[in-house]
């Protein structure tokens, strides 16, 4: 069984936040399976899915982001290895449009993925979705959550829908060969 942990923080304020972009590919894998999601704990939902020859749980934690380790360390204990866990977060340092798997590394500063090293480590394989660099008048912070802009609205639908496919080819298949066929790609300049 594979698992896919869509990041963000809860509640409706934060539902349309670039720092949202994990929750929001969950959210579209599941639309698209036409199923609901079930609340199995009070510290994440999730919904069980088959894909072609593999099954896959979409996890959506109720944690704010800085907390959400806890959750995935939970996680850890039902499967048999930590790479059957694919984290989808939010990347500033990747243009708008742009996703990058990888096998294991740094946070990068990114305080979901730092929280996920005190209980993990760094081993496990997580899929970063570029929301474009931070301007230079407001700190990380403010623009990670802050809602994409309305007009810009119609290019993120088509990042998720992107993002979404590459999670479920993952789930088919692993972390390697999602790199081989994902990275480099931004979806905003493919004809």
């Amino acid at each position: 069984m594979k698992y896919v942990v869509g990041l963000g923080n809860p509640g409706e304020e934060y539902k349309y936040t670039r720092h949202n972009i994990g929750i929001m590919v969950v959210e579209e894998i599941v639309r698209r399976k036409k199923m609901k999601w079930k609340n199995v704990s009070d510290y994440y939902d999730q919904v069980k899915l088959k894909f072609e020859d593999v099954s896959g749980v979409m996890i959506k934690p109720k944690t704010f982001m800085n907390n959400c380790g806890w959750v995935l360390s939970r996680l850890a204990g039902k499967t048999e290895q930590v790479q059957d866990i694919l984290v989808v977060v939010d990347d500033y340092n990747l243009d708008l449009g742009m996703i990058r798997f990888r096998n294991e590394g740094g946070s990068g500063g990114h305080n979901g993925l730092k929280s996920i090293e005190g209980f993990l480590g760094t081993g496990y394989p997580r899929l970063r979705v570029g929301i474009g660099a931070v301007p230079e008048n407001i700190s990380a912070v403010e623009y990670v959550l802050k809602k994409f802009p309305e007009q810009q609205w119609s290019q993120v639908v088509k990042i998720i829908e992107f993002t979404a496919q590459a999670v479920i080819y993952w789930l088919e298949n692993n972390t390697k060969q999602a790199m081989n066929k994902f990275n480099g790609i931004n979806i905003l300049q493919e004809a």
